[in-house]
């Protein structure tokens, strides 16, 4: 047993908060509507707090990105801002795992995960939209009436993104992996994360400061829960299954932990490593082919400009001797005139 009382874990939770809660915001009051909830959150009693979502709710928003970060993975050859938007959904897929077992263990306030289920919920609106759109550049560039296009999405997929869509995306994610972690951060204070749990730590990306980032979208779901509620009742048929079928080996650790998670749950959880690896590879793979041409392109212009001078010292050394021989040319005429003038 832990030596704090919820009361006095619901207290530190609180003190360390707060301090934390009041430097971001006042940094960023736009994330105004972030703080307002956070301190109704973390000021009302741990046993006059009700969870506002389901496991299922936390299950649908994992699956939603899975999806997306499936469809857009399948292009290859993507810019930085591409790279850089994948590597924050990456990361969004990781606190809603992170959620996922924080809820099945029980360790923290209510409170606390009521508020982190509720910042990341709140990016499912968003991660939809961008999936329909990502549907609808698909759909564009694979017409199935036109065989000789199946493959485009693999090359130039990536190349119908607008710059400020991937930028919109990647800071209204980042916004609330932030808020998600400034609590569990101070959560943790009062008692650290299972193991399980603090793998899922979700490292801070390169993203613009706090002052820079936009107005969040509201921070409960629409009213019309049709996109959430659908996968969530996935989830639910599912779970019956999923808890009764013995764990594969690829859920070992925490996957093995979680009971009555959906299939596409676990393979997310399953592939997020592999998917994540891919990515650092397949950017560092781009370095050093960049940099390889850059050695090219270096080693052709030393040997042009090598091979310009080489031409050059001919070229002046030809001249030099035609030249030469033009002058003795004219001495030789020279004299032979002297000497026909002299007889």
């Amino acid at each position: 047993m832990y030596p704090f009382s919820h009361s006095k874990c619901l207290a530190t939770v609180r003190w360390h908060a707060q301090p934390l809660l009041s430097l971001i915001f006042d940094s960023a009051p736009h994330l105004d509507i972030f703080s307002i909830k956070f301190h109704r959150t973390l000021t009302k009693p741990l046993g006059d707090m009700s969870f506002g979502y389901s496991v299922g709710d936390v299950i649908a928003g994992a699956n939603l990105t899975c999806r997306l970060i499936g469809i857009m993975r399948e292009t290859k050859g993507a810019s930085v801002e591409y790279l850089e938007a994948m590597s924050e959904l990456s990361a969004m897929q990781q606190a809603f795992i992170q959620i996922r077992e924080i809820r099945s263990h029980g360790m923290l306030p209510a409170a606390t995960v009521n508020a982190a289920s509720h910042i990341a919920l709140s990016s499912m609106e968003t991660i939809a939209k961008f999936l329909e759109r990502t549907k609808h550049y698909q759909r564009q560039l694979e017409d199935p009436r036109a065989p000789t296009f199946q493959n485009s999405w693999y090359k130039v997929g990536w190349t119908l993104y607008k710059s400020h869509e991937l930028r919109d995306l990647r800071v209204a994610l980042h916004s609330r992996l932030t808020s998600v972690q400034v609590l569990l951060s101070a959560a943790s204070h009062c008692m650290p994360l299972p193991a399980t749990v603090a793998q899922y730590q979700v490292d801070g990306q390169n993203s613009p400061a706090l002052s820079t980032l936009e107005p969040s979208l509201p921070l409960s779901p629409p009213g019309d829960r049709s996109a959430y509620s659908r996968d969530a009742d996935t989830i639910q048929n599912n779970s019956h299954r999923s808890h009764s079928s013995s764990p594969t080996p690829e859920q070992d650790g925490p996957m093995a932990e979680t009971k009555g998670a959906s299939v596409e749950y676990l393979e997310a959880m399953s592939e997020l490593s592999a998917t994540q690896q891919a990515f650092v590879q397949e950017h560092a793979q781009k370095q050093i082919e960049k940099a390889k041409i850059e050695a090219e392109t270096a080693t052709r212009e030393r040997i042009a400009a090598e091979r310009k001078a080489e031409e050059e010292r001919v070229r002046k050394h030809a001249e030099a001797m035609r030249q030469a021989e033009e002058k003795g040319r004219s001495r030789s005429k020279s004299k032979i005139r002297g000497r026909d003038e002299g007889r």
